[in-house]
């Protein structure tokens, strides 16, 4: 089914001029125009408020109307309805306004309960899979039963599919581009060729051809997903994906084969092939190296405060030494913080890399250290 889409900017152009009745400027009518051109901004939170604000200064049909079709435009369908409903209920309802209002009305009623998808900035060619629907005309919104729904595109070759778990609400549109969480994707490599006849995430069976494709691209960390192979061998894994990660659908067969139950395992953290640790690592490695550069500084103002006091009194001198005690203790705190952190990130990072060598360099001071890896 079908949500057809309308515009907003024409119904305001008409209707502004038909509230300014003999021309006079009012509050209201000036919170209205203010409405307008917040509207053809695109900022439709400001054009709600003017509009809100108009129609508590003078209770028009027309403002509650125009409301509906702002609600609409942010995706609140529900909201819209509710709306409408009321503006017609208003006894300043001329002809004009109750047909539009019957038409928002035609427009809404099917997609209460529903949820509504509308596809943005899609590469030619592509296609959709919505739930377990083929979606073939991108140009008007899919109306889908709400609740969690796998949503996946096909690039025009079929060799790349990119899925992601959408919540769905009723009586509210979403806009969906593919690839808009790119901090959650992780990569699965189909290396299976022809042994792969068929792949679910989360139950929903994906529809494409898999010897064509190579790559899935995916948002979110765990998924239920179940491969069906050539064999007749159904495996059904439970993996942890990191974000920026890839890994191998035939990883993922032997983790379901080596689990204690047959045909089912779940894959373990780090355990697919080639697969690389992240930014994680990078980013304790970081803030490991910030903490030590902290830890010094603190260190240095500490042995700089208990140098010959230039105070008058004696406890001025004890204050000093005080001082210089608290920045040490905190200099020696922050500065074995940040290299365990920092330990811990390479430790992390090595322990996932393929190949690696490293050296430690420090001052005999230890006022400072390098580290050269090769990996």
């Amino acid at each position: 089914m079908k949500y057809r889409r309308t515009g907003l900017v024409a119904a305001l152009l008409v209707l502004v001029f038909a509230s300014r009745g003999a021309g006079a400027s009012t509050p209201d009518v000036e919170a209205y125009e203010a409405a307008l051109a917040a509207y053809e901004a695109k900022q439709y939170d400001i054009a709600l408020t003017k509009l809100q604000e108009a129609y508590s200064l003078a209770p028009k049909a027309i403002y509650l109307y125009n409301s509906a079709r702002v609600l609409e435009q942010q995706g609140n369908l529900s909201g819209a309805l509710e709306t409408i409903l009321r503006a017609k209920a208003h006894d300043d309802l001329d002809d004009t306004l109750r047909a539009l209002c019957d038409q928002g009305l035609r427009r809404l009623d099917p997609v209460k309960d529903k949820a509504v998808v509308r596809f943005d900035s899609l590469p030619p060619g592509t296609t959709v899979q919505l739930g377990r629907e083929m979606i073939l005309d991108l140009t008007g919104d899919a109306i889908v039963s709400p609740g969690a729904t796998v949503i996946c595109a096909f690039d025009a070759a079929g060799t790349e599919v990119r899925c992601e778990r959408r919540q769905l609400a009723v009586g509210r549109r979403i806009v969906w581009t593919p690839g808009s969480n790119v901090q959650l994707q992780s990569a699965l490599e189909q290396d299976l060729g022809a042994t792969l006849r068929g792949l679910a995430l989360d139950e929903t069976t994906v529809l494409v051809d898999w010897e064509k494709v190579r790559r899935i691209v995916v948002s979110g960390a765990v998924w239920n997903i179940t491969l069906a192979l050539a064999d007749g061998r159904s495996v059904d894994v439970s993996p942890t994906l990191l974000p920026g990660s890839k890994y191998t659908l035939s990883t993922l067969v032997a983790q379901g084969e080596r689990s204690g139950e047959p045909g089912v395992g779940t894959l373990e953290q780090g355990a697919a092939a080639n697969v690389g640790p992240g930014v994680g690592p990078w980013i304790l490695v970081g803030t490991g190296g910030a903490a030590i550069v902290a830890g010094v500084s603190l260190l240095v103002a500490a042995e700089v405060t208990k140098g010959p006091s230039t105070g008058a009194t004696q406890r001025s001198a004890e204050r000093e030494w005080d001082e210089a005690r608290t920045l040490n203790v905190s200099g020696w705190t922050v500065g074995a913080v940040g290299l365990a952190a920092l330990c811990g990130g390479l430790g992390w990072y090595f322990s996932m890399s393929d190949t690696v060598s490293i050296d430690l360099h420090a001052t005999p001071d230890g006022s400072s250290f390098s580290v050269v890896g090769t990996f």
